[in-house]
């Protein structure tokens, strides 16, 4: 299937011309190359919304275009089939009287709003349904935009025709657009169409001023601030003032930069189809959550099953390591409280080793208890007073006395005493002897 063939449309006072560009894509520069054909309709049957006229005329152009184009071999055209076409409209008087206003500033949809609601104070022509494109030229107060209205049954017949033709309407807009294309790098241009005017400046192919006058006033007063545009001069914009204004403007349709006219009804279909196309984005974005939703929930799920199973698999060594950390907890509680246990005993061994050490040397002991701050010793020596001196001069000794009496033992050669004796201790740390 071969992609659409651009083609160009310019329609004026019952006269119109149409560009297509054979063999090759339509590009800006390939604008002077292009191929067209005129025709002439029913402009007053067109202003009323009747597109017969129109229509029979653009049907011989296209089967000019059909025929032209399997004589030259085109791809894309076996047995005489016409391709689709995408066209763009380029609109002149008295179709439209585009013109500079001075409002207020505001949004360029709000000035289209005012335009449209009060035309016929802004517009010279009367229009049953006006439709209004309109541009900001300068900011400020007042503001200065660029205005061209048209009348909405016009811009429905064309639709229709373009439509019957087998084509898509692209847009439609003032010519003025297309005039300032083709004026290129010139500063100033002059299109005389059926004895009117219009004077354009432009900058980059874009309308910066515009006066309409009557063609024999062009040259008494009509400059616009740029070189006046006169008979005899060489510059780009006298040539293409020379040439038929509605070839011009069929030409450089495609690339036209001003506004469009949009019908109200075209309004309401592409507010619907943004509307649709923003609830499809929706719903899709609606779904792309819920999709990562769900595939993070199953991430998570499945990362949770992963853990479990680990967990699973390390339950009985952490159930043993368990077992040991609080075996070994149990072991450290107890020699905790054997280190305070013998932190707070008294140090029997070395206390008796002290007493023991102090004893004379005929003495010995027989028995030893403790009890609290107390130690009782048993014993024998041959002199049970020099026993009780001695232990008196230990160091850590606060009182010795006797706990039954002293009997005296003999034995085979030697007479010994026998003593029980109970030393009182000071308790460790405390200060004195």
């Amino acid at each position: 299937m071969s992609a659409a063939r651009t083609v160009g449309i310019a329609l004026g006072a019952g006269r119109g011309v149409v560009a297509w560009w054979p063999g090759a894509v339509a590009s800006l520069a390939s604008a002077a190359r292009a191929r067209t054909a005129q025709f002439t309709f029913d402009a007053d049957a067109l202003a009323l919304g009747d597109a017969s006229s129109l229509n029979d005329a653009l049907h011989e152009v296209r089967a000019q275009m059909v025929a032209g184009d399997a004589t030259a071999g085109r791809p894309g055209t076996a047995h005489g089939a016409a391709e689709p076409l995408r066209a763009f409209v380029a609109l002149a008087s008295p179709f439209t009287a585009p013109r500079e206003l001075s409002l207020p500033p505001m949004r360029v949809n709000e000035a289209r709003a005012v335009l449209e609601r009060d035309a016929a104070r802004w517009f010279p022509r009367r229009r049953a349904e006006p439709v209004v494109a309109v541009r900001a030229l300068t900011r400020g107060a007042p503001a200065t935009y660029l205005g061209a209205e048209a009348d909405g049954v016009v811009l429905e017949a064309v639709r229709r025709a373009a439509e019957q033709l087998g084509g898509e309407l692209v847009e439609i807009a003032p010519a003025m657009g297309a005039w300032a294309r083709a004026s290129g790098s010139a500063q100033q241009a002059v299109f005389v169409l059926d004895g009117e005017a219009t004077v354009l400046a432009t900058r980059d192919g874009v309308v910066t001023r515009l006066r309409r006058c009557r063609a024999e006033d062009v040259g008494a007063g009509a400059s616009l601030g740029a070189p006046a545009v006169q008979s005899g001069m060489t510059s780009r914009a006298t040539i293409e003032s020379a040439a038929d204004p509605l070839e011009t403007a069929a030409r450089f349709a495609p690339w036209n930069r001003e506004r469009e006219f949009v019908h109200p009804a075209v309004r309401a279909r592409r507010r619907t189809a943004a509307s649709r196309v923003t609830r499809r984005l929706s719903t899709v974005a609606a779904a792309f959550v819920l999709v990562a939703g769900a595939a993070w929930w199953w991430g998570a799920a499945r990362e949770a099953r992963v853990i479990a199973a680990e967990r699973a698999a390390l339950e009985p060594a952490l159930t043993v390591a368990m077992a040991q950390r609080d075996s070994v907890v149990a072991i450290e509680e107890q020699l905790d409280a054997l280190d305070r246990a013998e932190r707070a005993s008294p140090a029997w061994s070395a206390r008796l080793w002290t007493i023991v050490a102090a004893l004379p040397a005929d003495a010995y002991l027989t028995a030893a208890r403790g009890a609290g701050d107390s130690l009782q010793v048993e014993g024998r020596a041959v002199s049970a007073a020099k026993v009780f001196n001695a232990l008196r001069a230990v160091r850590g000794v606060e009182g010795v006395r006797a706990t039954a009496p002293i009997r005296v033992d003999d034995g085979p050669g030697l007479t010994h005493e026998a003593f029980s004796i109970a030393v009182r201790l000071r308790a460790p740390g405390a200060g004195g002897k």
